[in-house]
């Protein structure tokens, strides 16, 4: 008898502090970040000349590419467990993708063109990211990873450094590999997995790539 008394208790025990776990867990997943955006009203500059506005833009820029945390929404899900999933995404969608590409593109020309000591910094981190022993330091799977080949034509146009021309050559040739032919047409497909289905984000990634490589 009191072995089930101790037993239940246990359960009891158990139970509640699991509860309380994953209540907490679901107020932090799903309801902290709706009452966030709900009182996190936006700020608006005023009266401000457009060389601060500038700055301002660049540092917030440059602190979003250098972050390891994924600052586009990359999918708004809709339910609780996916919001859970979304919490860790792996670093090809955060580091390796074109968000944080284009991004890294628009420092990248900015700051060839302003500011050598950001530009330092940027070529850097883009080294941090992306480059190892003078090629890739990731495998090339989807055409969203096209934009960090254009980063490197940049940099190499910039700096004649051939581990950027290395990186583009690579990209280029990963490329050339998922050519297919669909009704006598060669395509490259936004998935190759998919068929023909074909977004229009595959012109704005793949096209500006193949221009300035030729």
């Amino acid at each position: 008898m009191k072995m089930t008394k101790l037993l239940k208790s246990k359960l009891f025990i158990i139970t509640a502090v699991f509860s309380v776990i994953l209540n907490i867990v679901f107020f932090y997943v799903d309801m902290l970040p709706s009452l966030m955006n709900r009182f996190d009203k936006p700020k608006y500059l005023s009266n401000i000349k457009s060389y601060p506005v500038e700055k301002l833009l660049v540092n917030a820029s440059y602190q979003m590419f250098i972050s390891d945390k994924m600052h586009m929404a990359w999918e708004r899900p809709t339910n609780f467990i996916g919001k859970v999933k979304a919490l860790n995404l792996e670093d090809e969608i955060k580091i390796y993708n074109f968000p944080r590409a284009y991004l890294a593109l628009g420092l990248i020309k900015y700051s060839i063109k302003t500011d050598s000591l950001l530009f330092k910094k940027v070529s850097k981190q883009f080294d941090d990211f992306y480059v190892l022993d003078d090629s890739l330091n990731f495998k090339f799977r989807t055409v969203d990873h096209v934009p960090i080949g254009l980063c490197a034509i940049e940099l190499y146009k910039y700096t004649k450094d051939d581990k950027y021309k290395n990186i583009a050559d690579e990209i280029f040739n990963n490329l050339l590999s998922t050519v297919t032919s669909i009704d006598g047409f060669p395509l490259i497909l936004y998935r190759n997995n998919q068929n023909k289905v074909q977004l229009v984000d595959a012109i704005g990634m793949i096209c500006p790539f193949l221009i300035e490589y030729g």
